[in-house]
């Protein structure tokens, strides 16, 4: 028998979301948590640990959910090379990029899933992002409004035609 017939579509996930992690081991917990509580669950988080020094994978196992996949590498010295074994290792339709000290509100996978499923023609979706504190007050509740480029791009979503609206 080929290798074929051992992916099939149960095996296969909706969604990957493709983690680096590099000692993050205070947020990596609750980052997984919040991942895993998704309303979409038909999920696979490939964590790609780049050499941290406060054992990531300890966490993974504590957690115990078979959708986290686990992979350590050597240092890279940045997350690019992470995120490409992540993506090279992930096996969803659809991949999301998530940082291993963030926290994804709930409905965020869903709400891109629903406007990729609407909007086939979409290569990518991209959310805005709010910054706390490690007290969880917010520091910044519009990340994104200070970058020109994604100005434009949201503007180029919410004209539907290409046309900044003018209030943006």
């Amino acid at each position: 028998g080929g290798t074929s017939r051992h992916m099939s579509e149960s095996t296969q996930p909706l969604v990957s979301v493709v983690m680096p992690c590099y000692n993050a081991g205070a947020y990596l917990e609750l980052t997984l948590r919040s991942v895993l509580s998704q309303s979409v669950a038909d999920l696979e988080i490939v964590l790609v640990d780049d050499g941290s020094t406060d054992d990531p994978e300890a966490i993974v196992r504590a957690i115990g959910d078979a959708r986290i996949r686990y992979q350590r590498t050597p240092p890279s010295g940045g997350p690019s090379r992470p995120r490409n074994l992540g993506v090279e290792a992930a096996r969803g339709r659809y991949v999301f990029f998530f940082d291993a000290d963030d926290l994804m509100l709930p409905g965020k996978i869903a709400a891109q899933l629903e406007l990729m499923e609407r909007e086939p023609g979409l290569a990518l979706t991209f959310t805005n992002f709010r910054v706390v504190d490690p007290q969880g007050a917010t520091l910044n509740d519009d990340f994104l409004a200070g970058y020109e480029t994604f100005g434009r791009l949201r503007g180029l979503v919410a004209g539907g035609a290409g046309r900044l609206p003018r209030d943006a």
